[in-house]
């Protein structure tokens, strides 16, 4: 082969700062799912994004029927992360399971007891994060006396920016109450759920009902970590190196750090010689 002409250049690149551990931002994501009715156990959801953390309520009007399983909704495996008989008659859960499949889907929830002539409801909510890790910090129950405001459980966390999800069953006619920070979801059978998430304090939502009457309710947190923060720039180290001449195939370089990144460029003075490898260089 004849000698062809050509030319090789390199930079060295560093970033600038180095990434570190953030506090990671949870948001939710798009609406409730809920089903209620007498013996209701199926929910259709439809998750978005794979990692995301699915939120299910269920209550039963029966303290004997207790949930023994939950499968579906995308998630492989359901974990109960609280449950509570407290409110008379009643039987008040939160399962979390994160999401291993996005797409339409059905979740079904296993009584341990007939439900078939029971009221029963089940209300989801999806959630994102921005770090790599779901884990249920703490919950808890609560039952409250006939009046016109139903409490939710005071729970405090651990951390910072933490998810509160909570849910209440209502004896009369539920309706969103104005705890800063809250979102709420009025369900079909007029109990409400509520959440926000970015608890770093001791929090006690609380909703409306009208006219007086009991409440129950049941309330989670839950933290999310592995978020960092990138660098905040790249810069050049050094100058260019190059190298040009008839057949070069080699130039010396020095890396000045481990962990830079080299960008190599050739040029070849003919258009049927092309790269087929690059090795060396640290």
């Amino acid at each position: 082969m004849a000698a062809v002409a050509g030319l090789v250049l390199v930079a060295e690149l560093a970033a600038i700062g180095t990434a570190g551990a953030a506090t990671a931002s949870i948001s939710a994501v798009g609406s409730v799912a809920q089903h209620s009715g007498t013996g209701v156990t199926t929910l259709g959801l439809s998750p978005q994004h794979v990692g995301d953390l699915l939120a299910l309520a269920v209550k039963a009007d029966s303290s004997s029927a207790t949930v023994s399983a939950v499968a579906g909704g995308g998630v492989s495996s359901w974990s109960r992360a609280q449950a509570s008989t407290g409110y008379s008659g009643h039987d008040l859960e939160i399962w979390t399971g994160v999401v291993t499949a996005a797409g339409s889907s059905t979740v079904t929830v296993s009584f341990a007891a007939g439900v078939s002539s029971t009221e029963t409801a089940l209300l989801a909510e999806e959630f994102s994060t921005t770090g790599t890790s779901w884990a249920v910090d703490t919950g808890a129950g609560i039952s409250n006396a006939s009046s016109t405001t139903a409490t939710y459980p005071k729970l405090t966390p651990s951390g910072s920016g933490e998810l509160y999800f909570g849910y209440d069953a209502i004896a009369q006619t539920g309706a969103a109450g104005s705890t800063s920070g809250f979102s709420y979801a009025v369900t079909t059978d007029a109990d409400v759920a509520t959440w926000d998430t970015a608890v770093s304090a001791a929090v006690q939502p609380t909703a409306k009902q009208s006219p007086a009457g009991t409440s129950g309710g049941v309330a989670i947190l839950v933290a999310s970590s592995g978020a960092t923060t990138p660098p905040t720039g790249i810069s050049a180290v050094g100058s260019f190196v190059s190298k040009d001449g008839t057949d070069t195939t080699t130039v010396a370089v020095t890396p000045e750090h481990v962990g830079d990144l080299l960008v190599l460029m050739v040029k070849v003075g003919s258009s049927t010689v092309t790269v087929s490898s690059v090795s060396g260089g640290g």
